[in-house]
């Protein structure tokens, strides 16, 4: 007879699915386990139950695994932040005859809150509903809005910088205008009022299939000098685009960070910064971008002291705010 199994470690990941800006995100967990070797076991079933739902269907999981180890583990994907699930296990051998199941594991909103970030602004979901209550309290600011005040700069980088994200006017910030931008490489930029934003934005199409092969620059011929370390923006965008800064330090030397929209790669040397931004970017909805180039300098080298931007350049099909830098 197949004896009961303990279901021994379950581990929520960061967020796994994006959701809309009127709905909460979604999550994964891995859930692991491992066997005594017992040679009569031909898989496990790993089954699911969202509190006040059907159960899902169980996943299967074969035995034996080919590095012998006699440990197990699946990922369950899709899991709404606002909801308990609780998981078990039961393993059947090869009859089909059933074991009885583990012991429940439960994960629920207090639990997701602490690695979910809703509105991907570089905090947990707890960091921003601190009693966790769901609803946005006097003192917390918005687990599903990214930027609490509407002055551009995501919650999370305005904590880090120490200002008010319940203060439109903290941190300063004023717009690049698109005039002082120049369109590069190949296909067309246009510029238009878009009235969710309540701001201009510019809208770049490729000419060929390479998404990233047209974008704009700033300033449009020479070398800028803008002495604000932050800038920031609203995008959307379905496919990769980049952002590239270029950056001086008051020793004269020339740093340069690239951050990627739907970007894999991350790298770090002593004079070059490769960064994603997150795969959640689609072109249904505005997503907040906050670059702290002071922040990324001190990554790169933690002597370098912070001069000036001379270039800024995005490049990607997608649609983005005017820009801001902030100090």
């Amino acid at each position: 007879m197949l004896r009961r199994y303990a279901l021994r470690a379950v581990t929520a990941v960061v967020l796994a699915l994006a959701g809309s800006a009127s709905c909460v995100e979604a999550y994964s967990v891995t859930i692991r386990w491992s066997t005594d070797g017992d040679s009569s076991i031909a898989g496990y079933r790993l089954h699911v139950q969202p509190a006040g739902a059907a159960e899902r269907a169980p996943i299967d999981v074969p035995r034996p695994r080919r590095d012998l180890s006699g440990r197990f583990e699946s990922v369950i994907a899709d899991l709404r932040v606002e909801s308990t699930y609780t998981f078990t296990i039961s393993a059947y051998d090869g009859l089909g005859t059933e074991s009885e199941r583990s012991n429940p594991y439960t994960i629920g909103y207090t639990e997701a809150a602490r690695v979910v970030d809703s509105d991907h602004d570089g905090l947990p979901d707890a960091a921003e509903d601190l009693d966790l209550d769901q609803q946005v309290d006097s003192g917390e600011t918005n687990r599903l809005v990214a930027d609490t005040d509407g002055d551009g700069v995501p919650d999370g980088l305005e904590h880090e910088l120490g200002s008010d994200p319940f203060d439109a006017a903290s941190p300063s910030c004023v717009p690049l205008g698109f005039s002082e931008f120049r369109l590069v490489g190949l296909g067309s930029a246009n510029v238009g009022w878009d009235d969710e934003l309540g701001d201009l934005a510019v809208a770049t199409t490729p000419s060929i299939r390479r998404s990233t092969s047209v974008g704009v620059m700033y300033p449009q011929w020479g070398v800028g000098a803008l002495t604000t370390p932050l800038f920031v923006t609203r995008v959307r965008a379905n496919d990769l685009f980049r952002i590239v800064v270029h950056a001086r330090s008051t020793d004269g030397k020339l740093y340069r960070m690239r951050y990627e929209g739907h970007g894999r790669v991350e790298r770090t040397t002593r004079r070059r910064l490769r960064r994603s931004l997150g795969d959640h970017f689609t072109g249904e909805r505005w997503e907040a971008i906050g670059v702290d180039v002071v922040a990324d300098l001190a990554r790169m080298d933690p002597g370098a002291v912070f001069d000036r931007i001379e270039r800024l350049t995005v490049r990607g099909d997608l649609v983005m705010q005017q820009p801001r830098v902030c100090r």
